[in-house]
Formats: structure tokens, sequence, C-alpha cells
């Protein structure tokens, strides 16, 4: 097998022609063995010739080749050398994250510590680093056959990291002078909403403080009711649109490189559920449209196709709740997933013994909220104020939620003993999380671990089969040659960049892959929509 290290400058000299904006790649370590490493230099004299070995060796599609940190890895090697990696990927880092989810990143040599490795001195620093990554790669292929990870290593977390290389190169096209736009928009909106607080409070105070929020929703209290909740309305509507501004707009604005058209951000799996996330900047937090007093704020429009592109987006229905369903195996749920029409009315008129006719948009809300919050394994006061209810009204819903489907209550407390009798639960794919205390004689922390026990086989089996969907579609649309880019991950849903040309069949693909991504005994519905930006996406039949 082969090992690459990479040894990476910022741009100062003009005799590396590999680089990509700001860094130079000055260089390339291969390994084989522990005694052999050769430095392939990057420089204007041995350019062609290094490059011409590394474009071979990376070709060949049946070779095992470890990197570290293999993503970051992959995509300087396209972006300053426009090499393409087709070999079969190793990252000790991604394995070591399979082992013990819930640690933080190690460095290299921190990880050669854990497990005892080390390596000759080299002239190259990078080539000491480079077999300390051939040893540790062996050690850690051992590790995870022991422990019955090293197929979801090899299937499914290798071939993710590669694909989010890809998506990181792609990067996501937006339209800057759209934002210039609705930053004025709403920063004139918060100006008018703030306005109208200092008027219904009667003076002017810091909407940031809480202490001042305080001291006049009591004054209000005691005076006049509708102009406490009118203060109440106007003051979540400023909140809104702040977060727009600051969680959102602000990071993409802050972000993003002179003159770039794409939104270029770092996409993660190292999560304890495995979950991939976004950072720099983080579109998954991009919200749905927000209306106030009739004006829409729109960010995700800004994120647009290129011309003779169309955004196509495909959304797993219900997926969490379906996987509830399936290691319940609760006979109600089940019986609600097997029958065409919208679930959560369907749920609402079984909980609360009505005709579906008869379920009102609140009581649908509701349902899905407290679906939702059991998935996430929600406390009391937390759900209480998710659905806008007291805490005793709450918990008299649950009381009759799991009075109609007692296979819920009964998986929760199968799950809670397997994980407290082996210490660690299992996703679907095989996927484990350590959670030691479970067992814990402090009843917060137990309560904690008990949880998260239910939210990581859930969520992190949901994790699972969004990686094997894009996965599958992937391999698919390469083997159609079809120019279509995965560009956004939302979890359960994932956003593709699709010629024109090429629309009809990848809907048909992405329909197929995804519903057949893994098999549980209840189906995996996909909902596909297209539009030409994010915020105008429309279903497709």
């Amino acid at each position: 097998g082969g090992i690459g290290a990479r040894i990476v400058r910022r741009r100062g000299e003009s005799n590396y022609p590999c680089c990509h904006r700001d860094t130079v790649l000055t260089g390339v370590v291969l390994c084989w063995q522990e005694s052999k490493v050769f430095v392939l230099q990057l420089d204007q004299k041995n350019y062609n010739q290094s490059l011409e070995l590394l474009r071979d060796v990376l070709s060949r599609g049946k070779l095992k080749v470890c990197m570290w940190e293999a993503k970051d890895s992959v995509r300087l090697l396209r972006q300053c050398c426009q090499l393409t990696c087709a070999v079969r990927l190793r990252d000790p880092t991604v394995a070591e994250w399979l082992l013990k989810p819930h640690a933080n990143t190690p460095t290299l040599k921190q990880l050669a510590r854990t497990y005892g490795v080390s390596a000759p001195q080299c002239s190259e620093e990078a080539g000491f680093q480079a077999v300390l990554v051939w040893q540790l790669c062996h050690l850690l292929n051992t590790r995870l056959k022991q422990a019955g990870l090293y197929t979801a290593y090899t299937d499914i977390e290798m071939p993710t990291q590669l694909l989010l290389a890809e998506m990181e190169i792609q990067g996501v096209r937006w339209d800057r002078e759209y934002v210039d736009l609705l930053w004025t928009s709403v920063e004139e909106k918060m100006v008018e909403l703030q306005n109208k607080l200092f008027v219904l409070s009667g003076k002017k105070f810091n909407l940031r403080s809480r202490t001042d929020i305080s001291k006049i929703k009591s004054s209000l209290r005691d005076s006049c009711e509708a102009a406490l909740c009118e203060f109440n309305s106007t003051l979540r509507n400023w909140r809104v649109l702040n977060s727009l501004k600051t969680r959102n707009m602000s990071p993409l604005l802050m972000q993003q490189q002179e003159g770039d058209v794409r939104v270029r951000g770092s996409w993660e799996t190292h999560t304890v559920t495995g979950r991939i996330s976004m950072q720099e900047p983080n579109l998954q937090h991009v919200p749905r449209d927000i209306t106030v007093d009739d004006q829409v704020f729109s960010l995700r429009t800004a994120f647009v196709a290129g011309r003779g592109y169309s955004l196509v987006s495909a959304d797993f229905c219900q997926l969490e709740l379906r996987l509830l369903t399936h290691f319940s195996q609760d006979a109600a749920l089940y019986h609600t997933f097997t029958t065409v029409g919208d679930v959560f009315t369907s749920i609402a008129a079984e909980w609360n013994a009505i005709p579906i006719d008869q379920v009102t948009d609140a009581v649908r809300q509701h349902t899905k909220q407290l679906c939702y919050g059991l998935v996430y394994g929600m406390g009391l006061r937390t759900l209480a104020e998710e659905m806008g209810v007291e805490e005793p009204q709450a918990a008299e819903m649950v009381e009759r939620f799991h009075r109609t489907y007692p296979g819920i209550q009964s998986y929760i407390a199968r799950c809670v003993e397997q994980c407290r009798a082996r210490g660690y639960v299992t996703t679907i794919m095989g996927r484990q999380r350590f959670l030691p205390e479970i067992n814990s004689h402090n009843k917060a922390l137990r309560a904690q671990a008990e949880r998260q026990a239910v939210n990581t086989t859930i969520q992190g089996s949901a994790a699972d089969i969004a990686k094997a969907a894009m996965l599958r579609v992937d391999r698919t649309v390469r083997l159609r040659g079809l120019q279509t880019y995965l560009i956004i991950h939302l979890h359960d849903e994932l956003i593709y960049e699709v010629k024109d040309s090429s629309l009809e069949e990848f809907v048909t693909i992405i329909r197929r892959e995804m519903q057949s991504a893994i098999e549980i005994s209840v189906p995996l519905p996909v909902k596909v929509k297209k539009g030409s930006s994010w915020g105008q996406l429309e279903v497709i039949d």
C-alpha cells in the first residue's frame, strides 16, 4: 500500500507551481513499508516527473492508500495539482473516531503515543510522519476488525470523506448582491421593530439586556395584558431577524473570499452521533423563510444554481420517526407508516381518538413536536416550552401518547438497559458510542446518558442511512456520466446542483437510490423538489 503525507507552506515563492490561493504544495512523501520513504519535490525542476508518478499512484482503483486527514489531503491535491483520487483511502483519524467517537481529534504524535508507535528518524519531518501514519493504519485496521467496525470504515466512512472533499471543492453558488440587499432590508426592519418596542415600553432600553426586558415585561403585566402580548410578539420578531443577521449572514459575508461566487465551507463527520456537520460558514443553520408583518426575508434564495443547472433537493420523510417505528416495532405506529396519508395527522387522530378530518393544524403541530421530543430525549420542561403549554398538560400528553403507542416506551427501556449492560449503543450500521455515565451514581449524569442512548441509536442510524444514500447516488451518477454535484447535506436532506439536460434521469436515480439505501421494516419515502435557488424549490410529483 502507498502512504501519503503532504508538505504545505503559505504562498511566498513562485518556484512551486502546485498552489491554490495562498497555499503552496511543495512536496508529497510516499512510504512503502517502514524502511522505504520517498520525497517527491514539487518545485519547477521536479514538477512534471513527480506529478506523473503521483497521478499513476492515485489512479490505481485497487490500491489502498493511507493519508492523515485524508479529506483535506484529497482536496489539496485536487486544488493545487488537479489530481483526482481513485484509490481506496484509509485515514487513522477516521479510524480513531470510529473507535472513540466521544474523544477530541488527536494530533499524529498524540495518536502515535497512545498506541506506542514510533518511527526511525528521517531527514524530512514529513518522512517521519509518513512512517507513523503507515504503522497506525495497520494497527487501527486490526482494532476496527476486532470491534466489528471495519466494514463501516471501508464501505461508508472512508468513501464519505472523498465525497465531502468533493463538496468542499465544488462549494455552493451564491448571489452576493442579493445578500447585501437582504442585509439592508433586515437592518431597516429591525430598526422599525426596535422603535415599536420603545413606544410599547414607554422608554428606550437595551434589547440585549435580560434585566431591562424583565423589568419592562413586569411593568406591562401589571398595566396592560394586550400591550404585553404585542411587546412579546415584536421582541420575538426582532430576535429572529437579529439571529438571521448575526448567526447566518454575518459569518457568510466575513468568511467569503473576495470575488468567489461560491461558498466553500468545511464538512466534518467526527461527531458523537456520526451526523455530518458544516462550519465556516455553517449552511445547515440557514433558516427557512422568515415572515414579519407580511414581509418575507429569505436567505435561502441567495444560494442558486449556475447557468444551465438546477438545484434538486431530496428529503427522507420523517426518517428518525420511521427508525423509531422500526426499532420499537410498535403495532399502531407501524400501521400508520404503512398506510397512505399524512403521518402526523394520522398519529394525531390515533393518539387523540378523533377522526382524521377533526385534526386541526395546532393538534398536528403538537403531535409532531411530541414525536420528535421523544426521539431527541427532551425533558418535560423543554417539551412544554416547545409545545407552548404548561408542564402538567405536556405530561398528560406524553402519558396519553405512550398509552396509544406502548411499544415506544418498551423500546426506550430496552435500549437503556442494553446500554447499561454493555456500556455502549450501536447504530443500524454497527457504529458504537460509549456512554460510561449510564451507570453513574449521579442522577443527572445518568439521566443524560439514558437520553443519549436513545438519541444516538436513532440519530446515528439516520446519519448512517443518509451517508449510504449519498454514496449510492454518487456511484450511480458517476457510472451514468451525469453532471451533478452534491453541494449541501442537511442531515435527512441532500441538495444537488444538476445539469438541466440530466434533470429527468437524475430525479429517477435519486428517488430509487435513496429509497433503497437500506432495508428496514417500514417504507423510506423521499420527497424531491427542484428550483433555480434553495429558497424557491417546488415539489416534483
